[in-house]
């Protein structure tokens, strides 16, 4: 969808697209879930618009396909950095350059869920102001 978010609206509807995928369903049904991306075969090998997509609802064009739940993007992203940046970066059990380099890196991963959060809170108050 990210890159073909358009063209789907116009075929079946925004209604359709805000269907797209079914996370919900899916993990509503019990289904272990994860996020990934087909870049490697649809696109180029850049991360960053499956996360975008995944954080902002929008395609790589700017259409905002889920604009109410932005939040659950941006907030599954948080929590996942937030698990993987206490368990990869355990700077307090280190001493000396190696303490510093991890350090760097966990205060850099706050950063990114301080992105994640506003990105949620400008889309809230995005659809406040549609209302």
């Amino acid at each position: 969808m990210a890159y073909q978010g358009e063209y789907f609206v116009e075929r079946y509807g925004s209604r359709a697209a805000e269907a797209t995928p079914p996370v919900a369903r899916i993990l509503s049904s019990g289904v272990h879930a994860s996020a990934g991306t087909d870049a490697t075969r649809v696109a180029s090998y850049n991360p960053w618009v499956c996360l975008s997509w995944l954080v902002t609802g929008r395609t790589a064009g700017g259409l905002r396909l889920y604009p109410e739940r932005v939040w659950l993007g941006a907030g599954a992203i948080a929590v996942l950095t937030a698990i993987a940046t206490f368990v990869a970066n355990d700077f307090w059990n280190l001493q000396g350059h190696a303490r510093f380099t991890q350090m760097n890196a966990f205060f850099e991963h706050w950063g990114l869920i301080a992105g994640c959060v506003l990105a949620a809170l400008l889309a809230e108050r995005e659809q406040r102001e549609r209302s």
